[in-house]
């Protein structure tokens, strides 16, 4: 017995040798992490297994930033093929999931920052759908899913109040990419209002109360730019490059209000898809010009504006 049992435990030990005895290369390359922040980084990638290299990029202060699979060529070439972990700065994962050739595939999850909770599990259906479903940072209850493409969202989109179980907050229709219905129930499930969309603006709704008698509906008028949004974005929005190295795309969802004398303020990201894309949308909107408020009564009022920004690789 005595034999068997030597070389058994010789066998263990002989075989994490062969397998990083393969050639290695060391790299040093740069992280974009936005358009004013950039970070130096080491890589490490062994010699081609399967026409991929085995890559680990680390910060300078030995953190690991990202380990995965890049396909043949140069090692520093990004051309991401296999399973890929993203990791910030502090040690806590960014997010994971799988590449295929450069392009995302399957379920992809990101997690909040320096936080091991996720935010949202985006499930690549097929190549421009995606099933996204987002949480709540502290209960880690699903707050909405839906289903969006790189020109926006589709069907149906479900939003839960955030203490229960399943109770429906919002329930949003989209047609060709633009809200056609949004109702509002209360937390006990009944409804609470509806409204109709045309291009993106309401133009007939109804309420009621916790009892389900209908009131009174009084149609507001929105803020409204008094610039060509379109062409603002196009000439001020940058693509950032950490984002389009890492072929991010997607629509950022922006909120902010809008004064009683147009001036913009309280610009927060109310949907998020990272590499640098939130703080751009962010910035662009902050810069702009003021609004026309939004008025109740004949009196101008204070507005909340829900902003989409879509960033897309062409």
């Amino acid at each position: 017995m005595l034999p068997t049992r030597l070389l058994l435990i010789v066998s263990f030990l002989v075989l994490p040798i062969i397998c990083f005895s393969q050639k290695t290369f060391h790299i040093r390359k740069r992280l974009r992490l936005s358009d004013t922040t950039t970070v130096l980084l080491n890589r490490v990638a062994w010699a081609k297994v399967n026409n991929r290299y085995k890559v680990e990029d680390h910060f300078l202060n030995g953190q690991l930033e990202m380990s995965g699979y890049v396909l043949l060529g140069k090692p520093g070439f990004d051309i991401m093929d296999g399973y890929v972990t993203y990791y910030d700065q502090t040690g806590f994962k960014t997010q994971e999931g799988n590449y295929d050739n450069g392009r995302q595939t399957g379920i992809w999850k990101i997690y909040f920052k320096s936080s091991d909770s996720l935010a949202q599990i985006i499930d690549h259906k097929t190549d421009s759908t995606m099933l996204v479903t987002g949480y709540d940072s502290v209960t880690r209850s699903i707050l909405y899913e839906g289903i969006t493409s790189n020109k926006g969202r589709i069907g149906t989109w479900k939003w839960y109040y955030p203490l229960s179980t399943n109770a429906i907050k919002t329930l949003q229709v989209y047609q060709n990419h633009k809200i056609a219905e949004e109702k509002f129930f209360y937390e006990n499930g009944g409804l609470r209002k509806v409204e109709s969309y045309r291009n993106d603006t309401i133009f007939e709704g109804h309420a009621y109360d916790s009892a389900g008698k209908e009131l009174p509906y009084i149609l507001p008028i929105v803020p409204r730019s008094k610039i060509d949004l379109i062409a603002y974005l196009h000439e001020n929005l940058v693509y950032p490059k950490f984002a389009r190295r890492r072929n991010i795309e997607g629509r950022v969802i922006i909120k902010f209000a809008v004064d009683e004398k147009g001036d913009i303020s309280d610009v927060t990201v109310a949907e998020a898809i990272g590499g640098g894309c939130d703080e751009e949308a962010v910035r662009v909107v902050s810069m702009m010009p003021a609004w026309q408020p939004g008025m109740q009564d004949a009196k101008p009022v204070r507005s909340v504006v829900t902003l989409p920004i879509l960033f897309e690789l062409k």
